[in-house]
């Protein structure tokens, strides 16, 4: 079996994101949760006439997180702070319970004093971020809050030594971690703790400059194609319609690097007039643009060349859709204008990103492949290379295949924006989009899901819906947009379509949009444009393989350090009693 590629590393350490189910900032909670571990303390410590104090401390806690949300830092407010503080507390009531109900006794105390505050240090100083010296005060006077009254005023005095040994291992612990993986792990020359946090950044506050300057200092460069149908009516100079097949990866997640490229050319072709379709090319997280100015390059480089479409040739011809099929692979090929769509899809077997690398193999100027990308599993991470070879083999047929185009040429478009989902259910904006071409006999329908990738049903449901409106050949693609990507902690970030968004009404609406399309039905004619976008900054290959073996290598040093607090706050309880 093959080993698991970078990216599918990298996304497999999402699960450990996590956060409270719990809407607001937690300040209730909070107070009621830091009354209960001051209680447990006192319990175990001992009740003496000034014990009340122990309970101001941990309140006085609280209220050093209020005082900070007043202040920036970083990614860190009350909510954050509050969650951070509420998972201490929780870990030290554990503490509390066993020391007194088990023979462990303080041993039980201080080894999850220990880990509590080494949990809380270590995240608390990652959502600092930058801001990490100026966070730094309020998380250990929030500690020390905690701690030092309960080695005045307990009856047991030995309970706040050992509360106070015990922060101080785990919070040391903590900042050893995090000087060893500031000086040490490096990815390309940059620490892998700036890269934690500045993707925290994206993912929880949508920041993108934290991360992107530090994608400017990547090194890693790409030649960016993208082909363009542009269709205009025939007789007409402007067009109204483009067909995009891009080659960068529309990711790597939210609003971060290409993920929200597509939309970002779509509405400035829309807002001259112009709807845009896109169709996904070979493209893999290798290819995602990493930088907004490189963003904006290919943005207006398109929409430039859309523009001047008029004077390019413009053809009205067709011709009958072809398939083919190698193994588990299955190829639609479709000629309009003397330009060939290649649907590539291995449904219903699962697949994932057709890498780019087969556009090599693409000895014929007139054939552009497409990801169908519409055949989701998650026993499927990668596409192995028996899939590749056999999307290769039918590339090689496709290419050989003549062409039978006749006049005219035919054309329908409409979309359903699907505005009771949202990007969360897995639909991005661009929602369902219909297109039927071909000549008047052999029409084809194409829709195309603004989703990354959906469940198999998805395109059975659909391909069902619309059969007895006659079309000879009906394709399901998604954008595989990852705009819908990091929404929700935990797990595996997104819902491919079909998993909130019942098949059945996507399998609707598509029926209506096909149905629109219909009724469009009108003479057109076509150009290509084929762009070329070079010394574009992408997820190179090398960054990323360097990037999961460290975020692993990280991730096995941080339980280590974990395991560490829970040997060392031991260690510390034992040498009390």
């Amino acid at each position: 079996m093959p080993s698991k590629s970078a990216t599918s590393r990298i996304s497999s350490l999402y699960r450990f994101l996590w956060g409270f189910p719990i809407r607001g900032r937690l300040l209730g909670l909070t107070v009621i949760i830091s009354l209960l571990a001051s209680a447990s303390v006192i319990h175990v410590g001992g009740f003496e006439k000034y014990s009340l104090l122990v309970a101001l401390g941990f309140l006085f806690s609280v209220f050093v997180n209020w005082i900070a949300d007043h202040f920036d830092l970083g990614l860190l407010n009350l909510r954050r702070m509050n969650q951070i503080t509420t998972v201490n507390f929780i870990l030290l009531i554990i503490g509390c319970l066993l020391s007194f109900y088990t023979p462990i006794g303080l041993i039980a105390f201080t080894m999850f004093a220990a880990v509590g505050s080494f949990l809380r240090t270590i995240l608390y100083l990652s959502l600092a971020g930058r801001r990490v010296l100026k966070a730094s005060p309020f998380l250990f006077s929030g500690m020390i809050s905690e701690s030092v009254p309960s080695a005045f005023f307990l009856n047991n005095k030995m309970y706040g030594i050992a509360m106070i040994g015990s922060y101080i291992v785990g919070s040391g612990l903590a900042l050893m971690l995090i000087l060893i993986l500031v000086k040490f792990f490096l990815i390309k020359r940059v620490s892998i703790w700036n890269y934690v946090s500045s993707v925290l950044a994206v993912l929880l506050d949508g920041k993108r400059n934290w991360l992107e300057e530090i994608a400017e200092n990547l090194d890693g460069e790409a030649e960016i194609r993208v082909d363009v149908l542009c269709f205009r009516d025939l007789g007409k100079t402007k067009p109204k319609l483009a067909i995009l097949i891009p080659t960068f990866h529309p990711g790597p997640f939210k609003n971060f690097g290409s993920s929200g490229l597509i939309y970002e050319i779509a509405e400035e072709l829309r807002t001259r007039g112009i709807e845009a379709i896109f169709f996904k090319g070979p493209s893999n997280h290798e290819t995602n643009v990493i930088t907004s100015r490189d963003c904006e390059k290919i943005s207006r480089g398109i929409v430039e060349a859309v523009e001047r479409s008029y004077e390019a040739f413009y053809k009205s011809s067709a011709s009958p859709p072809k398939k083919f099929r190698v193994g588990d692979a299955k190829g639609l090929l479709v000629s309009i204008g003397g330009s060939e769509l290649l649907f590539l899809t291995k449904h219903p077997k699962g697949m994932e990103d057709i890498p780019p690398s087969i556009l090599k193999n693409v000895d014929d100027d007139s054939l552009i492949p497409v990801d169908a990308h519409n055949c989701f599993s998650d026993e499927v991470k990668d596409l192995d290379d028996e899939s590749v070879n056999e999307f290769l083999m039918i590339l090689e047929k496709a290419s050989r295949e003549p062409s039978e185009e006749r006049s005219p040429l035919l054309l329908g478009f409409s979309r359903s924006t699907l505005e009771d989902f949202s990007l969360e259910d897995g639909i991005g904006g661009l929602g369902i989009s219909a297109v039927v071409f071909g000549p008047e006999d052999a029409l084809t329908a194409i829709i195309a899901l603004d989703g990354n990738n959906c469940l198999p049903e998805v395109r059975d449901a659909i391909t069902e819906r619309l059969k007895p409106l006659g079309f000879k050949a009906i394709e399901v693609v998604t954008t595989d947009t990852h705009i819908v990507n990091g929404l929700k902690f935990g797990g595996r970030g997104y819902h491919p379509l079909g998993e909130v968004i019942p098949a059945s009404e996507l399998a609707r609406r598509s029926f209506e949009a096909a149905e629109a399309a219909l009724e469009k039905l009108h003479t057109a004619e076509v150009t290509r444009l084929k762009l070329r976008f070079r010394g574009i900054k992408v997820m190179s290959p090398s960054f990323l393989e360097e990037a999961a073996a460290k975020s692993y290598h990280g991730l096995a040093l941080f339980f280590s350090f974990l395991a560490a607090s829970i040997v060392l706050g031991s260690l510390w309880g034992l040498c009390l009693l």
